[in-house]
C-alpha cells in the first residue's frame, strides 16, 4: 500500500516552486510498485492513472507554475495539486462521487436499503484515502516510529466502525464483522491470490524468513480468541455462568492480547528487523520514498476523513435493523460476510495484482500483518472502550463464528508452511469461502450465529 515512484516524482515537482518537472524515468520500477512497497500499515496505493496523471500535471502548470503564462492565482495551488495528486493514486477514488449521496441519505433518512448501498460505496475510498494519509504520516516520523504509527493508524476504518457499532450496542453485529475480516482475508484473499498467481505461474514460491513465526502468531492469536467462547459454552452447561465473570474475563485477556502486540511490534520494528525485510535477493532498494504532504496538511486531511467515516458508518449500523429484515438475512450475516468485503475491498484487490506478477510472499505477510492486526489490536481495544463506555464487547462469539474463525486459520496454517503454492490451493480456500457463506445463509436469525 506504498505509493509507486512515480506519482511521488510527479508529485513533488508539481508541489514545487516553479514547477520544474524533472523527467528521470531510469530510477523507477515499471508500474511503480516492486516487492519493496509493504501492503500492511504503509498506505495502500496504486501507480496514478494515465488520465488522471496527465490532468494532474496541466492543473500544476496552470496553477503552480511562477512563470506561466496561464497562471491564475498563488493560493491554493499548491494545495490544489497535492489534494488532486492524493485522488490520483487509485481509480478507487472515483467512487468519492457517492459520498455527497451518502451524507444527504443519513441527514434525510432517506430508504435504509439506499443508505447501505452508498454507505458501502463511499467507505472503498475513504478506506483507501485513510491508507494513503496514513502513510504520509508515517514517512516523517522516522522508521521505528513511523512503523508504529503505522500499526495503530491502519486500523483507522475498523476501530471507527467498532465505535460506532459500539455506541449503537451492536455487539453481536460488531463480533460477526471482526471475525468475518479475518475469514475475507484468510480465506478470499490468499484464494484470490493463489488462484491468480497460479494461473499465471505452474508454482510460486513462498520467501518468507518470518513466515513460521507468524503462522505460529495466528494459532496462539486464535487460540486466545475462541478459548472464552468454549469456556462458556461448558461452564453455562453446568450453570455456574455469570455475565460477571466473562466480562472480567474478556477485559484480562484483551489487555494481555494488547501486550502480545505491542510485543510483536517491538520484535518487528526493533529486535528482529531483518526478518522483515522487503527487499528479495538480486533487487536493489529505492530511494523514493519522500512525503508529499506537509505533517498539518495529512493530519487534517486524516481528520476529514475519518469524520466521513464515521457519518457513513452511522447510515449503516443505525439502519442494520431494518437492512436484516428487508433483505431476509441476520444482522450477522451482514457483518460477516458484506462489511469486511468493503472494508478490505482494495486490499484484496492490490493483492491480486501482486500475485499476478508474482510477489506472492509480500502477499501472504500482509495477510498474516492483517489478521494479527485485528486479533491482538482491533478486537482487544475495542473490548476495553466497550468496557469505558459501559457497552461490554465480551469473547463470547456464536458458536459458527467460530467454527469458521478456526477453519480458515487452520486452512492458512496448513498451506502456508509448505512454502509454494499453486492454483488448487486457491481453488480450495475460495471453495471453503463460498461453503461458509452458504452455511451462514441458512440461519435466519442472530441466535442462530
Amino acid at each position: 500500500m506504498v505509493s509507486g515512484p512515480l506519482f511521488r516524482n510527479e508529485l513533488q515537482s508539481a508541489t514545487s516552486s516553479g514547477f520544474n518537472r524533472r523527467n528521470d524515468s531510469s530510477n523507477l520500477h515499471p508500474g511503480g510498485i516492486d516487492e519493496t512497497s509493504p501492503l500492511i500499515g504503509r498506505g495502500n496505493f496504486e501507480p496514478p492513472p494515465e488520465p488522471f496523471h496527465r490532468l494532474r500535471i496541466l492543473l500544476g502548470h496552470v496553477f503552480a507554475s511562477s512563470d506561466s503564462e496561464f497562471r491564475i492565482i498563488s493560493w491554493p495551488s499548491s494545495a490544489l495539486v497535492t489534494l488532486f495528486g492524493l485522488l490520483a493514486t487509485s481509480y478507487l477514488h472515483v467512487l468519492l462521487i457517492f459520498l455527497p449521496f451518502a451524507i444527504l441519505a443519513t441527514l434525510l433518512h432517506w430508504n435504509p436499503m439506499t443508505q447501505l448501498v452508498f454507505g458501502c460505496l463511499s467507505i472503498i475510498p475513504l478506506s483507501s484515502l485513510t491508507d494513503s494519509v496514513t502513510y504520509e504520516i508515517s514517512l516523517r516520523c522516522g522508521q521505528t516510529v513511523g512503523g508504529l504509527l503505522s500499526a495503530i493508524l491502519a486500523s483507522t476504518v475498523e476501530i471507527s466502525f467498532g465505535i460506532v457499532a459500539l455506541s449503537h450496542n451492536e455487539i453481536d453485529f460488531l463480533q460477526a464483522t471482526l471475525l468475518g475480516h479475518v475469514v475475507c482475508c484468510t480465506l478470499l484473499g490468499l484464494g484470490l491470490s493463489f488462484t491468480t498467481g497460479g494461473l499465471r505461474f505452474h508454482e510460486q514460491e513462498i520467501n518468507s524468513a518470518a513466515l513460521m513465526t507468524l503462522s505460529f502468531s495466528i494459532s496462539v492469536a486464535t487460540t486466545s480468541t475462541v478459548l472464552p467462547t468454549i469456556l462458556n459454552f461448558i461452564v453455562s452447561r453446568f450453570g455456574k455462568r455469570t455475565e460477571h465473570d466473562m466480562t472480567a474475563l474478556s477485559l484480562a485477556l484483551a489487555i494481555v492480547l494488547l501486550a502480545i502486540y505491542i510485543l510483536y511490534l517491538f520484535y518487528q520494528l526493533r529486535t528482529h528487523t531483518e526478518l522483515f525485510d522487503e527487499d528479495e535477493p538480486g533487487i536493489e532498494a529505492e530511494e523514493y520514498d519522500e512525503p508529499t504532504l506537509s505533517s498539518w496538511s495529512a493530519l487534517l486531511v486524516l481528520v476529514v476523513v475519518i469524520f466521513l467515516l464515521v457519518i457513513c458508518w452511522q447510515s449503516i449500523v443505525s439502519n442494520i435493523g431494518a437492512i436484516a429484515a428487508e433483505t431476509h438475512v441476520s444482522k450477522a450475516f451482514v457483518g460477516f460476510v458484506l462489511i469486511p468485503l468493503i472494508c478490505n475491498a482494495k486490499t484484496l484487490f492490490t493483492t491480486v495484482r501482486l500475485a499476478h506478477r508474482d510477489k506472492l510472499s509480500l502477499v501472504v505477510d500482509t495477510t498474516i500483518a492483517l489478521v494479527l492486526q485485528i486479533l491482538l489490536f482491533v478486537l482487544p481495544i475495542l473490548t476495553v472502550l466497550g468496557w469505558i463506555m459501559n457497552c461490554e464487547l465480551r469473547y463470547v462469539f456464536g458458536m459458527l463464528q467460530v467454527v469458521c474463525l478456526l477453519a480458515a486459520t487452520l486452512t492458512m496454517t496448513l498451506v502456508l508452511p509448505n512454502g509454494r503454492s499453486t492454483y488448487l490451493e486457491g481453488v480450495f480456500c475460495l471453495a471453503l469461502y463460498v461453503i461458509i457463506i452458504m452455511t451462514m445463509l441458512e440461519f435466519s436469525d442472530d441466535a442462530g450465529l
